[in-house]
Protein backbone atom coordinates (compact mmCIF):
# COMPACT_ATOMS: atom_id res chain seq x y z
CA UNK A 1 0.00 0.00 0.00
CA UNK A 2 1.62 3.17 -0.99
CA UNK A 3 1.25 6.68 1.26
CA UNK A 4 0.17 9.31 -0.23
CA UNK A 5 3.32 12.38 -0.30
CA UNK A 6 3.51 14.75 2.29
CA UNK A 7 2.92 18.31 0.61
CA UNK A 8 5.45 21.07 1.49
CA UNK A 9 5.68 24.24 0.85
CA UNK A 10 9.32 26.23 0.58
CA UNK A 11 8.80 30.03 0.94
CA UNK A 12 12.20 31.53 -0.70
CA UNK A 13 13.93 30.64 -3.98
CA UNK A 14 17.43 31.71 -2.32
CA UNK A 15 20.21 29.35 -1.62
CA UNK A 16 18.61 27.95 1.60
CA UNK A 17 14.81 27.63 0.24
CA UNK A 18 15.97 25.79 -3.30
CA UNK A 19 18.77 23.95 -0.56
CA UNK A 20 15.51 22.93 1.44
CA UNK A 21 13.26 22.17 -1.62
CA UNK A 22 15.88 19.99 -3.41
CA UNK A 23 16.55 17.88 0.01
CA UNK A 24 13.30 17.27 0.87
CA UNK A 25 12.20 16.52 -2.92
CA UNK A 26 15.32 13.76 -2.97
CA UNK A 27 13.78 11.88 0.19
CA UNK A 28 10.95 11.09 -2.00
CA UNK A 29 8.40 10.91 0.25
CA UNK A 30 7.12 15.01 0.05
CA UNK A 31 5.34 17.07 -3.00
CA UNK A 32 7.50 20.17 -2.78
CA UNK A 33 6.16 23.22 -3.63
CA UNK A 34 8.62 26.28 -3.90
CA UNK A 35 7.12 29.98 -3.44
CA UNK A 36 8.87 33.02 -3.58
CA UNK A 37 8.34 37.11 -4.71
CA UNK A 38 11.76 36.15 -7.04
CA UNK A 39 12.40 33.21 -8.48
CA UNK A 40 15.90 32.17 -10.36
CA UNK A 41 14.93 33.10 -13.68
CA UNK A 42 14.23 37.06 -12.54
CA UNK A 43 17.71 37.59 -13.54
CA UNK A 44 16.48 42.05 -14.45
CA UNK A 45 15.21 41.71 -10.46
CA UNK A 46 17.44 43.85 -8.41
CA UNK A 47 15.89 42.58 -4.93
CA UNK A 48 16.90 39.27 -6.07
CA UNK A 49 20.45 38.87 -4.84
CA UNK A 50 21.55 35.45 -5.60
CA UNK A 51 21.97 36.16 -9.46
CA UNK A 52 24.87 38.84 -8.10
CA UNK A 53 26.12 37.51 -4.74
CA UNK A 54 29.28 35.82 -4.75
CA UNK A 55 29.00 31.72 -4.06
CA UNK A 56 31.65 31.61 -1.05
CA UNK A 57 31.44 30.30 1.94
CA UNK A 58 32.60 33.12 5.26
CA UNK A 59 31.42 31.87 8.53
CA UNK A 60 30.42 35.39 10.39
CA UNK A 61 30.75 36.30 14.30
CA UNK A 62 33.44 35.01 16.99
CA UNK A 63 34.48 31.44 17.45
CA UNK A 64 32.57 29.05 19.07
CA UNK A 65 32.16 25.19 19.60
CA UNK A 66 28.33 25.70 18.87
CA UNK A 67 28.51 28.10 16.40
CA UNK A 68 31.18 26.10 14.33
CA UNK A 69 29.31 22.53 14.85
CA UNK A 70 26.06 24.66 12.53
CA UNK A 71 28.64 25.92 10.34
CA UNK A 72 30.55 23.11 10.00
CA UNK A 73 27.04 20.49 9.30
CA UNK A 74 25.90 23.62 6.33
CA UNK A 75 29.03 23.42 4.81
CA UNK A 76 28.93 19.61 4.49
CA UNK A 77 25.70 19.55 3.40
CA UNK A 78 25.96 22.35 0.67
CA UNK A 79 29.03 20.75 -0.54
CA UNK A 80 27.05 17.30 -0.64
CA UNK A 81 24.91 19.06 -3.21
CA UNK A 82 27.46 19.46 -5.64
CA UNK A 83 27.17 17.48 -8.57
CA UNK A 84 30.17 15.64 -9.00
CA UNK A 85 31.96 15.08 -12.45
Amino acid sequence: MSTKPTEVVVLGAGIIGLSVAHVLSSHGTYKVKVVARDMPEDLDSQAFSTPWAGANWSPIGEFNERTYKWESTTFNKFWDLIPSG
